[in-house]
């Protein structure tokens, strides 16, 4: 996952000739299709210095990590960051007072609701497949829930809630510093005064679950400034830039170069863990907890190809420890949207975010970890951050009602012989006889009334 870069002669790193990067026998990525490509970026959260970087197979080619023709208009090199993004929008969500206890309802916004949901002449919006009436919270989901479920509807309600800008603030804050649109195609950078102009410019509501393309090193840095629980340090290559004093023969430091270690809180702390407090029970859900029992956090992302329905074209897993924080990529070589399947010696099917990817970010973490004390990652409050009540909107099922208690009570809401403008003793209702509300004897069986007859054998 990383390329030496070596200058003949003296001392300097990130310089001239490059070792080429191979994907050789042995790393999981070999034997793929020859249009799947990986990239991935390792960051020390407390430093910014880039511990590792593989932009691809060829060294001098295509930088699938970083950007290509940086500066021009032809600027390039995002990929789409599917539901990884959803860390920053939680994190949006966290910091505008809604609590991660917060319910929402993930039920599909189409044109035939859209009346109900006030999203009438914006694009629908799915859960990739997943209808509420599968999920065990229904249509009262916790943010929670719907991060550890990543359901799409919800976080784009957030930003819809509160506007896609807050949600693009709060990722350059953590290190998003460019995103290219999906409508011409360029680049916009986030750092830039003005570029953020409102709710939904320059980016829509989609940006809450990463429709629009980062980079792998931005999205690295993303996960470093929460790993360093909200402070942020520019991602660097060079850490010292020597020169060889002709007289004595020794390289000394060139003064005004090299790393400057400036970190700066961009994100409040309480927010920070709280977005960690719930990630860090993710990686044993996909399947790639650390060696050891090493906490870590963790996020996928799956953006499904545009040319092929049920396929995938770019998937993610990006994640952190405090000592580490590592984004992992897969997609394709040319043609973004193209779908990305396993060879047939591993069964076939689509790439899915907790496969290659996962898979490559564990094995990284674990072999980057080696030698290296396990810290622990904050819990967060668990919900006691933000508003609980009246920020979502999710709905809780109304009680299923059960016809039998009409038998014996027959004039309560419900029952088909309910009468409002005579509700009966209140507290007991159908029994006005009875004001001290005490049991009433049943009535006894009778073939003439009850169950099958139609009639109430309590008149």
């Amino acid at each position: 996952m990383e390329a030496d870069l070596y200058r003949r002669g003296d001392k300097k790193k990130c310089t001239n000739d490059v070792v080429k990067a191979i994907d050789r026998k042995g790393t999981l990525i070999n034997g793929y299709p020859k249009n799947v490509i990986a990239a991935g970026v390792a960051i020390d959260p407390k430093t910014g210095r880039v511990m590792a970087y593989y932009g691809g197979a060829d060294g001098t080619g295509i930088d699938y990590a970083g950007k290509i023709n940086e500066g021009t208009e032809w600027e390039d090199g995002g990929h789409p960051a599917a539901s990884s993004f959803k860390i920053y929008t939680l994190a949006t969500a966290i910091e505008n007072g809604i609590s991660i206890k917060s319910t929402w309802d993930p039920t599909p916004l189409t044109t035939k609701n859209c009346k109900k949901y006030d999203t009438c002449g914006l694009a629908p919006v799915q859960n990739s497949g997943r209808d509420p009436g599968d999920l065990k919270c229904g249509t009262n989901c916790t943010l929670e829930d719907v991060t550890r479920l990543s359901l799409n509807v919800p976080f784009f309600k957030i930003a819809k809630k509160l506007g896609a800008n807050k949600v693009l603030e709060m990722a350059r804050a953590a290190g998003i510093r460019t995103m290219w649109s999906t409508d011409d195609g360029k680049a916009r950078d986030l750092t830039k005064p003005g570029v953020i102009k409102g709710p939904r410019d320059p980016f829509d509501y989609q940006v809450a679950f990463g429709q629009y393309p980062i980079t792998v090193l931005d999205h690295a840095s993303g996960m470093a400034t929460f790993a360093n629980r909200g402070i942020y340090n520019k991602p660097h290559f060079v850490i010292k830039v020597e020169k060889k004093n002709t007289k004595t023969g020794k390289y000394e430091i060139v003064p005004n170069t090299g790393e400057k270690l400036v970190g700066k809180r961009t994100i409040r702390q309480e927010v920070a863990d709280e977005v960690t407090g719930v990630l860090k029970h993710m990686p044993s859900s996909y399947g790639h907890s650390l060696d050891g029992g090493r906490q870590a956090a963790a996020k996928t992302g799956t953006w499904e190809s545009l040319v092929k329905k049920g396929a995938n074209s770019n998937v993610w897993t990006v994640g952190y420890t405090p000592q580490i924080a590592t984004a992992i990529w897969v997609g394709n070589v040319k043609n973004a949207s193209d779908p990305i399947y396993k060879p047939k010696s591993k069964g076939g099917g689509n790439i899915t975010s907790s496969g290659l990817p996962g898979d490559i970010w564990e094995k990284f973490m674990n072999a980057a970890h080696s030698g290296m004390k396990k810290e622990s990652l904050p819990d967060g409050t668990g919900g006691n951050i933000g508003e609980i009540e009246g920020v979502g909107d999710g709905v809780i099922p109304s009680p299923t009602f059960d016809l039998g208690q009409c038998v014996f009570n027959p004039n309560q809401p419900g029952c088909p012989g309910y009468d409002p403008n005579n509700p009966g003793n209140p507290g007991n209702p159908g029994n006005p006889g009875n004001p001290d509300n005490s049991p009433s004897p049943a009535p006894a069986p009778s073939k003439s009334c009850g169950f099958g007859t139609g009639k109430p054998c309590n008149g």
